[in-house]
């Protein structure tokens, strides 16, 4: 929406009734608070908006990080950096490139600038009504190189769906070329949760993903579980985590939580097949085949 700016907003349900399913619209425009008395429209008003340059990062000859703090929201998808060379007159066109937020700070990679001339850069968001709004500019020198770590984050947001979990990460290569990325997950034991990056257990699960903004569903987990998760990037220089999230995945709708009582072993279930071999993400009623972690398998009946 527009920054600094006032919106009305109005609450609409749909109705169908009689024979015939005749609609009708109910416009529902009670508004807190009583002592002003009668009703009206919502009424939100939104912050003015903040947008300012950081230095960028020359990762390496022409390739560059650039970033911004910001207001903005980090789902927003309207935001990016306009660039241009500092000799350019007003008859060239600057380029432009989306970002991406992350807890307040905004970020791009700019590549291929030519490093024989210096540039200059400014971050924008644009709002529906089609409107521009722009940092200040700061300058870029494709040549001054510094090494710099991949940026790795790990988002709190998370859909859990009973034993599924969709998990959300960020990932924006430094100087190294990025090998592999993803996120690492783990059952945590008696629902205890780990602080940083050090503390991935090394039996971890790993699922690989791709793109600056990283999505992946974990699926097949147990029932009523505590887990915890992180996103990571594999360079030449090592591998690099984000936050470690934590998320609680839902009951078990049949009621059956635990197939095997051997905590010793720590035997579990794996995977689940209905009887024509397809596999299932929840049990469904009929006989199940289960793999278990030790390599066995057992048909469980499911009412």
């Amino acid at each position: 929406m527009t920054p600094n700016s006032t919106h009305t907003v109005r609450y609409e349900i749909e109705v169908a009734y009689g024979e015939n399913k005749e609609k009708t619209w109910i416009y529902d425009t009670r508004y807190e608070p009583w002592a002003n008395g009668g009703k009206r429209d919502l009424q939100l008003s939104t912050e003015g908006l903040a947008l300012t340059t950081s230095q960028p990062k020359v990762v390496s000859l022409g390739n560059a990080i650039v970033a911004a703090t910001t207001n903005v929201d980090e789902e927003e998808k309207n935001v990016g950096f306009e660039w241009r060379r500092t000799d350019w007159t007003g008859d060239f066109s600057s380029s432009t490139g989306k970002a991406y937020i992350y807890e307040g700070t905004m970020e791009g990679y700019i590549r291929n600038l030519n490093t024989e001339k210096l540039w200059k850069y400014r971050p924008y968001y644009l709002a529906d009504d089609g409107t521009y709004y722009y940092g200040d500019w700061v300058g870029l020198d494709p040549t001054n190189v510094s090494f710099f770590e991949p940026t790795v984050h790990t988002y709190a947001q998370i859909v859990v769906e009973g034993n599924t979990a969709l998990v959300k990460g960020y990932a924006l290569e430094g100087s190294d070329n990025v090998t592999v990325q993803g996120f690492k997950y783990w059952k945590n034991a008696g629902g205890a949760s780990r602080a940083s990056g050090n503390d991935v257990p090394s039996n971890a699960n790993t699922i690989e993903a791709s793109g600056t903004v990283m999505e992946v569903s974990l699926s097949n987990l147990d029932f009523d579980s505590n887990y915890s998760y992180v996103a990571f990037v594999t360079t030449s220089s090592g591998t690099y985590y984000g936050e470690i999230q934590t998320f609680t995945t839902g009951s078990d709708p049949t009621g059956i939580y635990v197939i095997s009582n051997d905590k010793t072993n720590d035997v579990h279930e794996v995977a689940r097949y209905n009887m024509q071999g397809r596999r299932l993400a929840v049990p469904e009623k009929g006989i199940n085949i289960v793999r278990m972690s030790d390599g066995t398998t057992r048909k469980v009946f499911v009412k």
